[in-house]
């Protein structure tokens, strides 16, 4: 997080000769779901997911999230960049692709990590700003598991809405 920070005050002066309006959004997406293993099957939970994004040009940003169970127990990481196609700048239809990667939330009885799935993440979306810096980001995709264990690929839908602030 401090290397992401670093990069957004190291692009501050960038984005001002550019004449950039906004260029950060923070944002949660409260609809996020994470299945948990349980001893009789999978236990559904919410995941608030923690957005970061840092614009890097007037079409491209860079984007950080942190998926957390009950805002409490943080079980993903995804780094990603959006490609916006509209004419406004940071506030239009944009095109995502980003990897995930799990963190080990248990152990095994014999206390090492049990291993977590990557995933690629492919998103459509629209994001609208605004005057006073209030965002809603829905989307829709796909989340594409690699099962480490069974060596099989796992399409999922990613369906939410990242509710936030831009400045």
């Amino acid at each position: 997080m401090l290397l992401i920070l670093i990069f957004g005050l190291i692009l501050q002066v960038r984005g001002e000769n550019l004449g950039i309006r906004y260029k950060y959004t923070i944002s949660t997406n409260f609809f996020s779901i994470v299945f948990l293993e349980a001893e009789h099957g999978f236990l559904p939970l919410p995941s608030p997911g923690i957005n970061f994004e840092l614009r890097t040009s007037k079409k491209f940003s860079f984007n950080f999230e942190l998926n957390n169970v009950l805002f409490v127990l943080p079980h993903e990481v995804e780094l990603g960049i959006r490609e916006y196609l509209g004419k406004k700048d940071f506030e239009s239809f944009y095109l995502y692709q980003g990897l995930a990667i799990g963190l080990p939330i248990s152990y095994r009885h014999d206390r090492s990590f049990i291993p977590t799935d990557p995933s690629l993440v492919l998103i459509a979306g629209y994001k609208s700003i605004e005057d006073s810096g209030f965002t809603i980001d829905p989307f829709l995709g796909a989340k594409i598991f690699y099962a480490m264990e069974e060596k099989r690929i796992i399409p999922t839908p990613a369906l939410g809405l990242y509710l936030g602030y831009s400045w």
